[in-house]
């Protein structure tokens, strides 16, 4: 849980945030309760699909979820939030940038499975 929690500070996650959970493994929903009790207001799960993790993700707090993956998942994610996008607490470690970052930039190749 730890280790979901530290994504999620790393990552920024404030009271009305939104955010974007790549994952529903440990890590992965761990971030989500961690979001949650931060006080994430959109938290948006991209998880593997799985009905029991989806459920888990939706029980400790995912406002979404989502089981599309690479250019269909950014799309999602950029749909339901308005254009907005999201910040990321977990991809499998911490990452503090904006999620998805821009086509081009240079960390867009992390972002990638």
């Amino acid at each position: 849980m730890c280790t979901g929690h530290h994504a999620a500070v790393c990552a920024g996650v404030h009271r009305g945030s939104v955010v974007g959970v790549v994952g529903d493994g440990a890590v992965g929903l761990s971030a989500v309760l961690a979001s949650a009790r931060i006080g994430a207001a959109r938290i948006i799960s991209l998880g593997s699909g799985n009905p029991a993790r989806e459920a888990l993700a939706r029980a400790f707090g995912a406002t979404d979820v989502l089981a599309e993956r690479g250019d269909a998942a950014n799309a999602a994610v950029m749909q339901i939030t308005g254009g907005s996008g999201s910040i990321p607490p977990s991809n499998a470690s911490a990452r503090a940038n904006r999620w998805p970052p821009p086509l081009g930039s240079p960390g867009r190749d992390r972002w990638s499975a």
